[in-house]
């Protein structure tokens, strides 16, 4: 919001107005990230039952020679990446039911396929796809510099997901190698990454890699408060 709009109510307007979108589409869980050293951002989603649930780390990593070798090095052997856009418009689909079931095994009724089809449809970036043999088996939606979320010169990673019964933190890097080459070879200077630390090997994966935070926020919740979260799951997400 505009600094000189703040303080006139507009931001409780506007949760009502999403709450009201949220139940008559019935979701059971809704969320946001807010900025964890502001009171005032916190209490102002506490009044609509959000709760606190974890920090979300937004971390970064600078593309030098060193890491552009480990970036371009190939998938390990029975493993391989494609970006969505390369693929036949009859393929499509099938690609995407399995980004479905992928998503919906980490969250039951989450559903990536229009943030998938509108960064292909406005080329905002790619989604690139982890394959092990004919299965895809792990995604990435990432976002490029121009009119997308990325930062300039840098590619950002708006969603990546590893099925939830292939956890091996070598699929983790091999989509994080693919991304950082797909940046290399636009000429950007980083990759820019969310992630929740309650998926904590996912988050060391990310330091042991060479990412380094940026900024925290903090994710909170309404709804439903189940956690359905592995510290396993090899997930990366933002919320904002």
């Amino acid at each position: 919001m505009l600094t000189n709009y703040q303080n006139q109510d507009i931001g409780q307007q506007l949760l009502t107005a999403c709450q009201g979108f949220f139940e008559e589409n019935k979701a059971t869980l809704e969320g946001v990230a807010t900025y964890p050293n502001s009171p005032k951002h916190i209490m102002l989603y506490q009044k609509f039952g959000y709760r606190p649930k974890g920090l979300v780390v937004v971390a970064g990593k600078p593309l030098d020679r060193r890491e552009i070798v480990q970036a371009t090095r190939p998938p390990k052997p029975g493993l391989a990446v494609r970006r969505y856009s390369s693929l036949e418009e009859a393929k499509k689909k099938a690609v995407m039911q399995r980004v479905r079931r992928i998503t919906n095994g980490i969250w039951r009724g989450m559903d990536l396929s229009k943030e998938v089809e509108i960064v292909d449809g406005l080329a905002l970036g790619d989604t690139l796809l982890l394959e092990k043999g004919r299965d895809v088996i792990g995604f990435a939606v990432v976002h490029m510099p121009g009119v997308s979320e990325a930062p300039h010169g840098s590619a950002y990673v708006k969603f990546l997901a590893v099925d939830s019964g292939q956890r091996k933190t070598e699929h983790l890097h091999a989509l994080l190698a693919a991304v950082e080459d797909m940046a290399h070879a636009a000429q950007l200077q980083r990759v820019v990454v969310p992630i929740y630390t309650y998926y904590w090997t996912a988050y060391q994966t990310l330091l042991e890699r060479g990412y380094h935070p940026d900024f925290t926020m903090v994710r909170m919740k309404r709804g439903k408060q189940d956690d359905h979260e592995h510290p396993d799951d090899l997930v990366l997400d933002d919320w904002r």
